[in-house]
């Protein structure tokens, strides 16, 4: 059974998702505040990003948080990060630290 699912490329995808699960740990929270895993397609992470000007400081990233991403992997590596502009607003509200207070 291992065997069929290694042919039919199941066991690549099952630990690319397993790969991109690190997300959040390898882009660190202040980051991972500001983005979400999107979609994988084949050997590409798609993460969303809040706005465009993370895009940016994001891009200039990429070959660093990819090699973050894949490092200690054999399998599922990741070979390509797309960072796409979320349509999600909620994404760039600022969270609120548990010991913040509200107003009212």
């Amino acid at each position: 059974m291992a065997q069929l699912l290694d042919r039919m490329g199941i066991c690549e995808r099952l630990e690319r998702s397993a790969t991109a699960a690190r997300w959040e740990r390898v882009a660190g929270p202040h980051i991972a505040r500001v983005t979400r895993v999107g979609s994988i397609r084949g050997p590409t992470l798609f993460i969303e990003v809040a706005g465009a000007a993370w895009m940016t400081e994001l891009n200039m990233m990429r070959r660093k948080l990819l090699h973050r991403l894949n490092e200690d992997r054999d399998r599922g590596r990741i070979d390509r990060i797309v960072f796409v502009q979320s349509g999600d607003s909620s994404m760039a509200a600022p969270r609120r630290d548990r010991g913040e207070s509200g107003r009212g």
